[in-house]
């Protein structure tokens, strides 16, 4: 009883924080939309709406904004890892690098499916890769080689978009499924 309770209340977070970020990142998938700024259920069905613009609609993966700050993350990490010692070229700072873009590959990939189930299955295998990041970032840092400050704002990233990608799961799963 008390882990169903846990589990409503994780789904009630993730929808809460889907609610307060669905300004920030327009989600489309088959005939169901997650709109920015948007209040009116009939825009709902085909656009995105963001503040001084509109859409036609999301063409693909690279209009989503979860996307977009999935790269924003990428080169990040790149940008982090080029500072690692030489000896890392193929060992962790190939491997964080590796992870991060993954995340971003797979929210693509989930995107480009054809089935609600597959783009699930995708977006979970994108907050695995994250799961991933965050680890290899902890390495890095007790190794020396990310400084804290810097470990610190990047794990709250990577935290978030965790939480980003938690958030969309649960909207995509709770959405009548449709196929794209």
């Amino acid at each position: 009883m008390e882990r169903d309770r846990s589990a409503n209340r994780t789904e009630d977070e993730a929808m809460a924080t889907f609610v307060q970020t669905e300004n920030e990142f327009g989600v489309w998938h088959g005939r169901s939309a997650w709109i920015p700024g948007s209040t009116d259920p009939d825009t709902s069905s085909r656009a995105i709406q963001e503040p001084g613009q509109t859409y036609d609609g999301v063409k693909d993966f690279a209009d989503l904004r979860v996307w977009q700050l999935g790269v924003d993350l990428d080169v990040l990490i790149y940008g982090i890892t080029a500072s690692f010692p030489q000896h890392e070229r193929f060992g962790l700072s190939s491997q964080l690098q590796r992870a991060a873009v993954s995340e971003s590959s797979n929210i693509a990939e989930g995107n480009a499916r054809n089935r609600t189930a597959d783009y699930l299955r995708f977006i979970a295998m994108a907050r695995g890769s994250l799961s991933e990041v965050k680890t290899q970032l902890i390495i890095s840092t007790r190794l020396g080689y990310i400084e804290q400050q810097e470990a610190g704002a990047t794990l709250t990233q990577v935290d978030q978009r965790v939480r980003q990608l938690t958030a969309l799961y649960s909207a995509i799963e709770r959405s009548p499924r449709t196929s794209k």
